[in-house]
């Protein structure tokens, strides 16, 4: 696997899209936060994502399809890298 090989410290992965890519990534052995937590984020203004506070533990955000994507998740994944 791309991460385990390429980061093999990674300590918490952002699973940015399905459930299945949270699963996936759950072989890596680091901790796993899914985007599908946040499905229920919608209504975040602009003036909210600039003010929120970046998750300095996430190591690496992994990107797939989402089709619940909102703006809470872009910013969460924008600021951890």
């Amino acid at each position: 696997m791309y991460v385990k090989k390429f980061y093999p410290n990674a300590k918490k992965i952002y699973a940015f899209g399905s459930s299945i890519l949270a699963d996936e990534l759950s072989q890596v052995g680091a901790i796993i936060l899914s985007s599908q937590d946040h499905n229920d984020k919608y209504g975040m203004s602009y003036h909210d994502a600039a003010h929120m506070e970046a998750d300095g533990e996430i190591d690496v955000v992994v990107q797939a399809y989402d089709d619940k994507i909102n703006l809470y998740k872009l910013a969460l994944a924008s600021y951890a890298l």
